[in-house]
């Protein structure tokens, strides 16, 4: 099964979108960044990088967080913004009240960010376990 045939709980098209504005700011290639990857001993070639931007792959923490540190990010924030553009194209407007507020954003980032690694780390599980569930419920 394609991972765009994947239920509305998965984050990976957000996930992805955020990692190519990150690479673009830099104005970095996928080949520039594959070797820049590879000389961290993390072996990922252009094309799955740009798979995963699109949505087509998903990326495990530790890419993740390599990558991140390569664009210089903050790898919480990135989930969080990437939750919140989720959030917000499932959300059905019932009424011009409905929507999360910037500062709402802010402050669960906030409280994100002043738990433990530990607790960080499962938060992370936990949300990819989330999004999960719905494609495994039948199994």
């Amino acid at each position: 099964m394609p991972y765009k045939d994947f239920k509305s709980t998965e984050i990976i098209d957000e996930i992805g979108l955020e990692l190519r504005k990150l690479r673009n700011e830099k104005k970095l290639s996928l080949a520039t960044v594959s070797d820049a990857m590879e000389q961290q001993q993390i072996h990922i070639s252009g094309t799955m990088l740009g798979r995963m931007e699109n949505g087509e792959r998903r990326i495990d923490d530790s890419l993740l967080h390599a990558l991140c540190r390569l664009y210089d990010a903050d790898p919480n924030a990135l989930i969080i913004r990437a939750c919140q553009t989720h959030i917000l194209a499932l959300q059905v407007p019932s009424s011009p009240d409905v929507s999360i507020r910037e500062q709402d954003t802010d402050t669960l980032l906030q409280l994100y960010r002043q738990l433990p690694q530990q607790a960080r780390d499962e938060a992370r599980t936990m949300l990819r376990l989330l999004s999960y569930k719905e494609r495994f419920k039948d199994i």
